[in-house]
């Protein structure tokens, strides 16, 4: 962790050099190649949470109080979607989540 995190460090720089409109085309590629594979990466995810969303479990997601705008975006999805009520909450602010009750 400890590299993983001097090397990120060491990149930044870069990065911001760059400039804004090269990380906005860089994060947009990222986006449009996610939907492209949303299919072979929904059902891997799914099996790795052990608690899948499509099997009709309710869910309660709980992301990083600092960086929640991604989360909110995805939940704003998720309810446009027709999504259940109640079973998808996302929770933002401080603390830490727990473990699911299954």
């Amino acid at each position: 962790m400890d590299e993983a995190v001097a090397t990120a460090r060491a990149a930044q720089p870069k990065c911001w050099a760059a400039g804004i409109q090269k990380r906005h085309a860089v994060l947009m590629s990222n986006a449009t190649e996610l939907v492209a594979r949303a299919s072979k990466i929904g059902a891997p995810l799914s099996c790795e949470q052990d608690n899948p969303y499509a099997e009709g479990n309710a869910v309660v997601w709980k992301p990083a109080n600092l960086t929640p705008a991604s989360d909110v975006a995805l939940a704003e999805i998720i309810a446009s979607a027709d999504t259940p009520a109640a079973t998808f909450t996302l929770v933002i602010g401080p603390g830490c989540g727990r473990p699911s009750c299954r």
